[in-house]
């Protein structure tokens, strides 16, 4: 995909966007958005920096955040760490009712097999878009 693409169907796409990404949105120019930063609180000064322009950035572009930044992670809710486990997939398919599952980072696509019946599930392909409609 390309910032082209992604510009003039802004709507459409879902972006992972890291600090090291930002300067792509000058050639996406986006209309506002939001932004859900889910990463580790700043343990260094350097890294207090680093989040101090992803606020700038995300102020620039008029994005609403969600989030916290520099070492306010605790309040925020979108970090976790580690991977859960097989019966804390079930019991958030469970809770969510999800339409579509895509399951990802996982050596057992077998698994994943008995949600069929409950949703979609949509295993990804390395290098390829997914349509979702």
């Amino acid at each position: 995909m390309n910032a082209a693409k992604v510009k003039t169907d802004q709507g459409s796409f879902i972006l992972c966007f890291s600090y090291y990404d930002f300067h792509a949105f000058l050639d996406i120019e986006p209309r506002g958005g939001t932004y859900i930063y889910s990463s580790s609180e700043a343990f260094n000064e350097e890294m207090l920096l680093d989040h101090e322009k992803v606020r700038n950035w995300i102020d620039f572009f008029g994005f609403r955040f969600y989030g916290s930044l520099g070492r306010e992670r605790e309040g925020s809710g979108f970090h976790a760490s580690g991977h859960i486990h097989g019966p804390g997939i079930e019991e958030m398919v469970e809770t969510i009712r999800p339409e579509i599952l895509i399951p990802v980072h996982t050596e057992n696509r077998d698994f994943f097999r008995r949600f069929e019946g409950t949703c979609r599930v949509v295993y990804p392909q390395k290098g390829e878009s997914i349509v979702l409609g």
